[in-house]
């Protein structure tokens, strides 16, 4: 179990040097998939807030620790990593660095209960200046109004879309033996 802890700690702490050294524009999150994305973010913030509120601690946290594994890291991180170093794309790479940022911080806020020392030292680098909150810990909790100015994904199924071409594409690599 501690080893999986620290794993934990780990890609949270790789995660977010990836996010937080995305330098570009910010604009609005206009890309379907951004949209997508986020809105699968939106139901977990809504599911684990339940949890939390029943103290149903283990659930709340399996529910952000599931989408943080697969759909986060596993997934979307790949998806717009080389979108958001697209200086050609304007619009796009402002979505893309606008949505990887938003996730972060709320992710962050979801995580601190459980693991307080990651989430606070990463919520320094960037977060505490940006938000006004000096700590993750006084942050307010994440909630659905936050999505509130992000227009709705057009296809509800756009980023679990993305994500089953993408996991084909590393499921014929790796049948075909060829390196990811």
């Amino acid at each position: 179990k501690f080893k999986a802890g620290r794993r934990f700690v780990t890609k949270i702490y790789n995660a977010s040097k990836f996010v937080l050294t995305q330098s570009g524009p910010m604009g609005p999150i206009s890309v379907e998939l951004d949209r997508s994305f986020l809105s699968e973010l939106q139901a977990v913030v809504e599911r684990s807030t339940e949890a939390y509120e029943r103290y149903e601690y283990s659930n709340g946290l399996q529910h952000a620790e599931d989408f943080f594994w697969n759909a986060f890291t596993d997934n979307y991180i790949e998806l717009v990593k080389r979108r958001a170093r697209d200086e050609n794309k304007h619009d796009e790479r402002a979505s893309a660095i606008a949505s990887l940022r938003l996730a972060l911080n709320i992710l962050l806020r979801l995580f601190a209960p459980i693991t307080p020392t990651i989430t606070e030292e990463v919520w320094s680098w960037t977060f505490a200046k940006e938000t006004g909150y000096k700590s993750v810990h006084t942050a307010p909790w994440p909630s659905p109004a936050e999505f509130g100015n992000i227009a709705p994904p057009t296809s509800g199924q756009s980023f679990a879309v993305a994500c089953e071409a993408i996991g084909a594409v590393r499921k014929a690599k790796t049948e075909s033996e060829i390196g990811l």
